[in-house]
């Protein structure tokens, strides 16, 4: 990912030359929440600094990250239109 710049999916199209979130056995991740376990201000810290609403919900009052399909993905802001052409 050095050169991120010739990720950009305007240009072309990247996710064709890596595996997708489909190609991931989802039994083999945790849940995305733990991140909220161990680093619980990270979440409110990313919506602070990005301004992504919709990357984050809240939790009994905390702020958390948006998990996606079973809990067990952050899908970031680019991915949330087409999640089935991200890579993962």
């Amino acid at each position: 990912l050095t050169f991120y710049g010739n990720y950009n999916s305007s240009w072309f199209h990247p996710e064709n030359y890596a595996a997708k979130i489909s190609d991931v056995d989802l039994n083999k991740l945790r849940n995305c929440t733990i991140a909220d376990e161990g680093f619980p201000a990270a979440a409110g810290l990313y919506l602070k600094a990005t301004g992504d609403i919709d990357g984050v919900e809240d939790r009994n009052g905390q702020i958390g990250y948006k998990c996606w399909l079973d809990q067990k993905w952050w899908l970031a802001p680019a991915c949330r239109v087409d999640p089935a052409n991200c890579m993962s």
